[in-house]
């Protein structure tokens, strides 16, 4: 008798009904493109000081008689000002007022911007006692991907890829749309989180639709096409953001975008394999004689090979964490996910973008930019060497990169701004490659769960990011020797995992075990 691997391998080649689906999911990634790293323009924080109402412009010489002038920084002190100094005082003082006993600013703050330019910083002041209100917003959203990783996989898992992806997307732009209209802080880490919830979902339900809905040798080259476009949303991104200037102008386009793209991820089919794995017959006898009428494969050998279907029973998750070399798979992929760029290095050197120094609409578009050929290389990597060892150079080349940066600073600022961005790069490749191979690993009815399950231990990291850049106050260089350290590390521990090169992906735990 025929089994799911005879009709998968027939009726799922790569002729126009793969195409078009591949087409349907790399349109949904531009848009969702915009979403993973918007808080970096949500969250900007410019230069300002005390705002003092007696002061009438920005007159060096009346500030500073208001408010300490830092040397390190060459600005202003941020946070403080004189107490109980009066406008006379200050005309009467012939010397700068140190004598004056500091205060927090108590009337606000003045923001060092070009004209029109705004932040969820600077309208809600989340600076100097309130800048934990910033690292909390992107928190938040990393807490969403969080919870969004394991629940959601369960429900793709539950009621299909397709749900999980088109329920998602809509949620995802709406939460983003909806950032522009909403008046309330607190809705602001609402929409964030729903946000974040909807990009790690739906990006898992296009890597398992990809693996599970595609031949062997076209699941990389649709994997990186994939990233690519996500990235080139991405470098979309700093380009609104420069020429909206205003957050919600930003935000609203951004979300305005993907809802322009959603009657088209409508089409976005079933996958296949889950209707087989969980007796879905009727729908999966639909989907088969689509595809066979698309792709114009003989409609009677079709229906043949769908009366030959055994049945298949499911598989618990009690039995899927019972099987001991699966267990060892997942807690080493958790430790990759959790040592690796994805947590840690990723959004690590992607969120400190507009601290890199020159220009922050820059420094973002090249960080997105060179995401692309990140994926090419990852890409190359791959075909040539296989997972282990394209994981492997990438992440060593990233932990290297990650080291100079800040030893570069004190030497020149474009140099170090270069190899930040050449460690995005590498990073890249390592993201791309991981997403690719984990669904490899496990059985059709638990690859989701298995991305869920190793994403969710990770995002215990990407919680902490945002807190561990905040030590660039204290020294420059610790946020970036722990991510060297991290993705050195990452490159070790994935040389554990079993090589995927040239296996077929496993529909059943028998096969699964066999790696």
């Amino acid at each position: 008798k025929m089994n799911h691997s005879d009709l998968l391998n027939f009726a799922t080649g790569f002729g126009r009904f793969q195409k078009r689906l591949v087409f349907l999911l790399v349109l949904s990634a531009f848009s969702h493109g915009f979403h993973l790293l918007i808080t970096v323009f949500i969250t900007y924080t410019p230069r300002h000081r005390c705002f003092i109402p007696e002061v009438d412009g920005w007159k060096d010489s009346f500030i500073r008689l208001h408010i300490p002038w830092d040397d390190n920084t060459d600005w202003w002190n941020q946070c403080f000002r004189y107490s109980n100094i009066t406008t006379n005082d200050a005309i009467n003082t012939s010397e700068e007022s140190t004598r004056f006993a500091t205060i927090p600013c108590d009337k606000g703050w003045v923001y060092d911007v070009e004209t029109g330019v705004t932040s969820a910083t600077t309208e809600y002041n989340w600076v100097c006692d309130r800048s934990w209100y910033k690292t909390l917003a992107t928190t938040i959203q990393m807490a969403g991907m969080m919870v969004g990783s394991l629940v959601g996989s369960l429900l793709s898992d539950r009621y299909g890829r397709r749900v999980a992806f088109l329920s998602n997307y809509i949620v995802g732009v709406l939460s983003v749309f909806l950032l522009a209209f909403n008046p309330f802080m607190l809705g602001v880490y609402v929409l964030l989180f729903f946000d974040g919830w909807a990009v790690i979902v739906r990006g898992f339900a296009v890597i398992v639709l990809i693996s599970e809905m595609l031949p062997r040798k076209w699941r990389d080259t649709a994997a990186v096409l994939h990233n690519m476009v996500h990235s080139l949303g991405y470098a979309g991104l700093p380009l609104i953001a420069f020429l909206c200037k205003d957050w919600r102008w930003t935000v609203g386009v951004c979300g305005g975008i993907g809802i322009l793209l959603l009657p088209p991820t409508v089409l976005v089919p079933e996958s296949l394999r889950w209707l087989l794995e969980n007796n879905r017959k009727n729908q999966a006898d639909a989907l088969v004689r689509r595809i066979a009428a698309i792709n114009s494969i003989p409609l009677e050998a079709t229906e043949k090979l769908l009366k030959e279907l055994n049945h298949t029973k499911k598989v618990s998750m009690l039995i899927f964490l019972c099987t001991w070399q699966i267990i060892v798979n997942i807690k080493m992929l958790v430790v990759v996910w959790l040592k690796q760029q994805i947590n840690f290095c990723y959004f690590g050197v992607s969120l400190s973008t507009n601290e890199l120094g020159g220009n922050r609409y820059l420094n973002c578009f090249l960080a997105a930019l060179v995401e692309l050929p990140g994926s090419f290389i990852c890409y190359f990597l791959i075909r040539k060497f296989g997972s282990r060892i394209a994981f492997a150079i990438p992440l060593s080349t990233t932990g290297l990169l990650l080291i100079g940066t800040p030893l570069l600073r004190h030497v020149s600022e474009t140099a170090s701004i270069t190899f930040a961005v050449l460690g995005k790069l590498f990073i890249m490749s390592g993201y791309t490659l991981l997403y690719t191979c984990t669904g490899d690993l496990f059985p059709t009815l638990l690859r989701n769960q298995a991305y869920g399950a190793s994403s969710f231990v990770s995002r215990v990291v990407t919680l902490i990011v945002p807190y561990i850049l905040y030590l660039e106050a204290y020294d420059q260089s610790i946020p970036f020797i722990l991510m060297a350290a991290s993705a050195v590390l990452a490159s070790g521990v994935k040389m554990l995992l079993p090589e995927t090169k040239g296996r077929l992906l496993p529909s059943s735990m028998e096969e699964s075990k066999e790696l």
